[in-house]
């Protein structure tokens, strides 16, 4: 025997009432709620191997109201009830907002390439921190890429290393782009040391605050003198400023005399340390004549970095 009621809740497996709810329903903060329409409120869900298709999600802090949106998962852009504004994707909001992946790989992949856009969207910087490996007993200053203003509001860039907390000092490498005011560009390095392994060019003027240190290169003329008729002869050379300790640099020599029989003479570098070098002359010929060198000028040039 079937019992019937005057209000029944569904007929069949419809729902037939506008919505059924708790008896401490409250919309946006307590009890639960299905709609006919699709709709429904709850304090808490717990979904296993469920899928959501098209749908937004939208996470407040507190009572849900402008302003108070932290986070959004939407299929496409739009603007909830309270007037918040989401766009499509992921999205995080609040100024101590954070997305974290912890102890995982963030990657960012797309078919047409890919990129990671950071703006400030006002005021304040767009920033990126580097956190080193733990040590024991060692905390740090996390290293950064950071966007920045210089003076005429010049846009810049600027690169931070890590270092240890009680070392403190920042190596920072801040390239400035043109600003409203100016269109000249720079690039700014804060670092004890700053080491090119190769060629470094520059187009119009350089300016050093400090010390510049750069391959030295030494050069002189020596006035030379055999001492009488030979087909070849050394002079020792010593280097006006020895270079560091196990640094030889490279040596080449020239006769600077074409006259007459030292025409057809060669010179070059030999027994080379970082203090100076053996000056061979030798005839270039074995037909050719002996020679007597008196007071005949030989230039050379040093080239090693200190």
């Amino acid at each position: 025997m079937s019992i019937e009621f005057e209000n029944p809740l569904t007929a069949g497996t419809v729902l037939v009432r506008e919505q059924i709810q708790s008896q401490n329903y409250a919309e946006g903060s307590a009890g639960w709620v299905i709609k006919a329409n699709g709709d429904a409120e709850f304090n808490s869900v717990v979904i296993r191997g469920g899928t959501v298709v098209s749908g937004l999600a939208l996470y407040y802090d507190g009572t849900p109201a402008l302003g108070n949106l932290i986070l959004s998962i939407a299929a496409a852009a739009g603007t909830d009830e309270f007037g918040n504004a989401y766009p499509q994707g992921l999205a995080v909001y609040g100024a101590d907002g954070q997305l974290t992946a912890d102890g995982s790989t963030l990657w960012v992949t797309g078919s047409n390439g890919s990129q990671v856009a950071l703006s400030t969207g006002g005021v304040g910087q767009a920033n990126v921190f580097f956190t080193p490996r733990d040590l024991s007993g060692t905390s740090w200053y996390d290293g950064s890429v950071a966007t920045t203003l210089g003076a005429s509001d010049r846009p810049g860039l600027a690169i931070t290393g890590p270092a240890a907390t009680n070392n403190a000092f920042h190596p920072v490498m801040t390239m400035f782009g043109g600003g409203p005011t100016t269109t000249d560009t720079s690039i700014l390095f804060g670092a004890d040391r700053v080491n090119f392994n190769d060629l470094v060019q520059v187009t119009g003027d350089l300016e050093v605050g400090g010390e510049l240190s750069t391959p030295t290169i030494q050069s002189r003329m020596e006035s030379v003198s055999s001492g009488g008729a030979v087909s070849s002869f050394t002079v020792a050379v010593t280097f006006d400023d020895a270079y560091p300790s196990g640094v030889v640099p490279s040596v080449t020599t020239n006769i600077a005399t074409g006259s007459g029989t030292f025409a057809r003479w060669m010179s070059r570098a030999i027994s080379i340390t970082n203090t100076g070098f053996t000056l061979f002359i030798f005839r270039g010929d074995a037909a050719d004549p002996t020679a007597t060198w008196t007071n005949q000028p030989v230039n050379w040039t040093a080239h090693g970095h200190s």
